[in-house]
């Protein structure tokens, strides 16, 4: 059996394409797979992988038509789901929010234009939170996508919005924290910091909750500890040390331990931190350019950034795999496109099961997280940038072109 899939792999056959039609009178262009609901990882390294087959297509629906002379168009914003309801939510570069039934894929509502979206929506209650690309951030009923309040900061958001205790955290691409109520929009309290006067990363840290207080990374790279209630203070560090003026940005969110006394972060230029979450102190540090991702499963530290991915220790930060995301394609293989080749692990990626799902611009890469070994790449058209959502045993990924995929995960198989 091994032999026969080491064969089927070697041979590299090109997929067939079938055609799809899809509401609204547009074709959709899927791999003939897609009719036995079984789509295998193009770029595949067989000398690598553990499996050919990770996941099969439950449906795919295409959200935005192509633009007249549109080039390499980008999708940003992950979907977020609705477990209550069984709903996926999209926010895409047409400015559009849509309902979308997790089930079959058929579009429930969608709102007018927002502006070009750059960050994903989230929701609580009988909410959800839209950071618009027209800088204005509003609330939209879950039912109908109709608007209950709107406010404009002047600002372009940049993360998707976070709730806690009644208030939504979100940040800004002039380097601010914003909290106001969730159920009104009011304005509670800021918290700004200088740009940097030399170059920066765009993107933003993703605030972070523990408790009664935030922690916010900034692109000066300091890190602040506030109060959630008033947004006072209570600790300020930096996490570029060795100083500069270049790149200093702290984008990567946050990982805490089990037992919330030490968080871990990275920052662009100085690498991966373990710290205090009650005084800032540092515990380690471990040297690692341009990353911006960190996630915690057990004791192993996942990164991502501009050097591949890679895993920690969360004890001491002693590195136990690096994996380029890109991994070399023989000769007969296929060449990759333009967006393809700038293809990076900049974008951040998500975990099901043992899986690490890293969007590139290009390929979406899968990758074991025990191992780093890649297990395969996917790209269903024009690439993925989008980090895909998880629920349960399904994956939604929005895909360049605008469309959204449901796929069914293999249940993991050493």
């Amino acid at each position: 059996m091994k032999q026969k899939m080491k064969q089927t792999l070697k041979q590299r056959a090109k997929p067939k394409v079938k055609q799809a039609r899809f509401k609204g009178g547009h074709w959709l262009l899927l791999t003939a797979l897609l009719a036995c609901r079984s789509i295998p990882l193009s770029q595949f390294s067989p000398g690598e992988a553990d499996a050919a087959n990770l996941f099969s297509v439950e449906w795919a629906t295409e959200l935005v038509a192509p633009g007249f002379l549109e080039y390499q168009p980008m999708e940003f914003a992950t979907p977020w789901i609705d477990a209550e309801k069984g709903q996926v939510y999209t926010y895409t570069r047409d400015g559009v929010v849509r309902a979308i039934s997790a089930g079959s894929g058929k579009i429930l509502w969608a709102s007018k234009p927002m502006g070009k979206a750059f960050a994903g929506i989230s929701g609580e209650g009988e909410l959800i939170f839209v950071p618009g690309g027209d800088g204005i951030l509003r609330a939209l009923h879950r039912e109908n996508g109709q608007e209950k309040w709107a406010v404009d900061m002047g600002e372009e958001w940049l993360t998707q919005p976070v709730l806690a205790d009644g208030k939504l955290l979100v940040v800004s691409q002039s380097n601010a924290l914003f909290a106001l109520e969730a159920e009104t929009g009011q304005k509670l309290w800021q918290h700004r910091k200088k740009q940097p006067s030399g170059f920066s990363v765009r993107g933003a840290f993703l605030p972070a909750v523990l408790g009664s207080t935030v922690y916010q990374g900034f692109a000066d790279g300091s890190l602040v500890a506030l109060r959630l209630a008033d947004g006072e203070v209570l600790w300020e560090k930096n996490t570029s040390p060795t100083g500069g003026t270049r790149f200093l940005d702290l984008d990567s969110g946050a990982a805490f331990s089990a037992d919330g006394t030490h968080m871990y972060v990275a920052s662009y230029k100085d690498g991966l931190f373990a710290i205090r979450t009650q005084t800032g102190d540092f515990v380690w540090n471990q040297r690692l350019n341009a990353a911006t991702y960190v996630a915690l499963r057990g004791n192993l530290l996942l990164t991502a950034g501009g050097f591949g991915i890679s895993a920690h220790s969360a004890e001491d930060g002693v590195r136990i795999w690096n994996t380029p995301v890109l991994t070399p394609r023989p000769f007969t293989a296929t060449r990759r496109s333009a967006a393809g080749d700038k293809a990076n692990s900049g974008r951040l990626p998500a975990i099901y099961a043992r899986w690490l799902m890293v969007p590139t611009s290009g390929d979406l890469g899968f990758f074991d997280i025990v191992s780093g070994k890649p297990m395969g790449y996917w790209n269903p058209g024009q690439g993925i940038s989008a980090t895909p959502a998880v629920w349960g045993n399904y994956v939604y990924v929005l895909s360049n072109l605008g469309h959204l995929y449901a796929l069914k995960m293999v249940p993991w198989s050493s």
